[in-house]
């Protein structure tokens, strides 16, 4: 899935349903040349992965969540070029599975930690 600039002000929760796997994963980036912002105003999580396995997340500034930016808790999955920020309550990334790639992102201002893998 790609993703034109524009300020997107919601919560971006993958369907459970689609079931990525190592040989056919879940990508949702930045159209080549665009910035697309997700702005998370009055949500808990700009992006919320959760359990999800093998999904890419990349390109996107994600910002003021009430709890983390973005959260992940799901195994192998990538988060990279993110920019994070205004998180008035959690980590501008916060990542919780097995085996995450976590790359290249700028996180700063948030209320706990810039990136927490746990």
């Amino acid at each position: 899935m790609e993703v034109y600039t524009g300020t997107y002000t919601e919560k971006v929760t993958p369907d459970v349903t689609l079931n990525p796997t190592a040989d056919n994963p879940l990508i949702i980036k930045n159209h080549t040349g665009e910035a697309p912002v997700i702005d998370a105003s009055g949500e808990t999580n700009g992006v919320y992965i959760g359990a999800l396995d093998y999904v890419t997340l990349k390109g996107f500034t994600v910002r003021n969540a009430s709890g983390d930016n973005v959260y992940s808790e799901g195994d192998y999955n990538v988060i990279s070029f993110i920019q994070s920020y205004g998180s008035t309550g959690g980590s501008g990334i916060s990542v919780n599975g097995a085996s995450a790639s976590v790359t290249n992102n700028l996180c700063y201002s948030n209320y706990e930690y810039g990136i927490h893998i746990n």
